[in-house]
């Protein structure tokens, strides 16, 4: 059990008593460090990091500097037609904007799994050569793409990963063993640079929780956006700048690093991380508990099926999901402070309003926040759409 620490990064404040697994404190101590700036631009040195973690150990008050709303970057001259692509845990989703409107959109499962691609060459290789399908069906229908957006499950800064312990990247780690350190500081930090090379188009990449908050006119006001897809991601849209949520590797530091347990559900029976929640790996994790049997290496095909099938039993487990969602959002409300709205993209709430299971899971937000919650008309493609048009506008 690691000692209680305080966390505070901006109007952002928590106490931690104790971690799901032993490297968590490195891990989100990581993720903030990068997140405030400490060290833009580049991954921070194992030495470093070791010695910072070293201090909040011996010293239970950790005091980080408030997250960027939106980091600084040079403005880059706009253009016409721009690519965009949400890498996500069981897809790619792939949007072409040409003068701001949608002319091509596809979705194209993963030729491998992500979590098992051994190297960031790897992961940058089966990204390209999808993107560069896109590219060429939409320069065939006369919209030739000039820039690249990359929307990434990780965290990154001035178009770097500068994180690199999402689970997707569990193929990497094991392939690398204690080299993977090492490594991430180079290739995987570079893997944006990489997929652009590839494709032939200038790269903009930013994570897919900022990705999410970009799909969202916040030109005013303060919204909490969440992306449920395969698993949880999200970010806060602020009079127009996006802010992102601390987290650590296995999900949302709130409520999962609460003082206390993190919402526990009376049907579910578990606490902890928002990932078991309404997402892929949430309706996966929980269905034998309402009587599914999922098959052997069931993954999101068989989760997107079952959801259309709105059997009582599938019904049942999403309102519980849905609960339980809506006491996490409550939770980090109460950490974050109010809120304006809430917005939900991603595949778990597509097509965007219809279906009683997709009713279930917002039924149970709405019933803990109290504050609009609001499904994205285009929940699926929110995220590639967002990086196409941040590219396009030189952002």
């Amino acid at each position: 059990m690691n000692p209680a620490v305080t966390l505070t990064a901006g109007p952002w404040r928590r106490t931690v008593s104790e971690m799901p697994h032993g490297d968590a404190l490195r891990v989100l101590v990581h993720d903030a460090l990068c997140l405030t700036g400490c060290w833009p631009h580049a991954d921070p040195p194992s030495a470093a990091l070791d010695a910072t973690v070293a201090r909040l150990h011996a010293d239970p008050v950790a005091w980080l500097a408030a997250a960027p709303s939106s980091t600084p970057r040079p403005r880059r001259e706009p253009v016409s037609c721009a690519l965009g692509v949400d890498v996500g845990g069981s897809d790619l989703k792939l949007s072409v904007i040409h003068e701001g409107a949608v002319v091509l959109r596809e979705q194209v499962a993963w030729p491998v799994a992500p979590a098992r691609l051994p190297s960031a060459d790897a992961w940058a290789a089966a990204i390209a050569d999808v993107a560069r399908g896109v590219r060429d069906a939409a320069a065939a229908r006369g919209h030739r793409a000039a820039r690249l957006g990359l929307a990434l499950p990780d965290v990154v800064e001035g178009d770097r990963i500068v994180f690199g312990l999402t689970g997707k990247t569990a193929g990497m780690r094991a392939a690398l063993g204690a080299a993977f350190d090492a490594h991430r500081v180079t290739t995987l930090r570079d893997l944006p640079g990489t997929v652009g090379r590839r494709v032939g188009l200038d790269v903009r990449a930013i994570g897919d929780g900022e990705a999410a908050a970009l799909a969202v006119d916040g030109s005013t006001g303060r919204h909490l956006c969440l992306s449920l897809g395969t698993s949880l991601t999200g970010a806060l849209r602020e009079h127009g700048g996006v802010r992102p949520i601390p987290r650590y590797a296995s999900g949302f530091v709130v409520p999962d690093l609460a003082g206390a347990p993190g919402p526990r559900h009376d049907v579910l029976g578990v606490a902890g991380t928002l990932q078991h929640g309404p997402t892929r790996k949430g309706v996966l994790a929980h269905a034998r508990a309402f009587g599914l049997t999922p098959p052997p290496n069931a993954g999101a095909a068989w989760v997107d099926a079952l959801r259309a099938d709105e059997t009582p039993a599938v019904l049942t487990l999403c309102a519980a999901l849905g609960e339980r969602l809506g006491r996490g959002v409550a939770a980090m409300l109460a950490w974050l402070g109010p809120v304006d709205a809430v917005w939900l993209t991603g595949a778990m709430v597509a097509p965007a309003g219809t279906g009683a299971a997709t009713r279930a899971v917002v039924d149970g937000v709405r019933r803990h926040v109290h504050v609009p919650v609001h499904v994205h008309d285009e929940a699926v493609f929110a995220q590639a759409d967002a990086v196409a048009r941040l590219a396009a506008e030189g952002g």
